[in-house]
């Protein structure tokens, strides 16, 4: 399935997570990093919340000391 995270498409297969779908734009683990992650409509969204074929989603890295910036 096809979808956008911070405006890049990004391929999944179907019944990944948003935890995944992070993973494979950052190439880092999801949960290394403290994340903010809203839907379309800026309702919140869990690392474990699924995703469906066309889903846009904006991930914002929670400031912490220490932490890489990867997007």
């Amino acid at each position: 399935m096809r979808v956008f995270v911070n405006g890049k498409e990004i391929t999944l297969a179907k019944g990944m997570t948003v935890r995944h779908a992070i993973s494979a734009l950052s190439g880092a683990a999801a949960d290394s990093v403290n994340w903010n992650v809203s839907d379309r409509w800026g309702n919140s969204v869990g690392l474990d919340g699924a995703l469906q074929e066309g889903d846009c989603i904006t991930v914002e890295k929670v400031p912490c000391s220490g932490a890489e910036q990867l997007f």
